[in-house]
């Protein structure tokens, strides 16, 4: 099943995966909406990236390239070594929706050739 994915690219990444491989999915809130999320990540001030963000109605952004480390973890091996992925969701107001979680799962379960492990890894992963 192809998912309609809209870009909207950041440019707060690192260029390749400096020696690491892709070994993990790191799920986080974003304590927000998209819209807000996609603004911090347009902004080279925030140093702040994931490589994709769901919306409260199932929509998916990618901010940042599969074969790039992203600015999501704080850490620089985790950074390197993951695909992270921010909900909508997480404050009053901003539920965390049946359609973000619907979507969450199958970005996860869909094939990477950078991230093979995905169906895997997301089994023991709850949002």
């Amino acid at each position: 099943m192809a998912l309609n994915i809209r870009q909207v690219p950041s440019p707060n990444h690192y260029n390749g995966r400096n020696g690491h491989r892709v070994t993990h999915i790191t799920l986080h809130i974003m304590v927000g909406r998209l819209a807000g999320t996609d603004a911090v990540f347009q902004r080279p001030s925030s140093q702040a990236s994931a490589h994709y963000g769901i919306g409260g109605t199932g929509e998916i952004h990618q901010y940042v390239s599969e074969a790039n480390g992203s600015y999501s973890d704080a850490n620089f091996s985790s950074n390197n070594s993951t695909i992270s992925i921010e909900h909508e969701g997480g404050m009053a107001g901003v539920p965390m929706t049946d359609a973000c979680v619907e979507a969450s799962a199958q970005l996860c379960a869909c094939p990477s050739p950078l991230a093979p492990m995905c169906m895997i890894a997301t089994t023991s992963s709850t949002i």
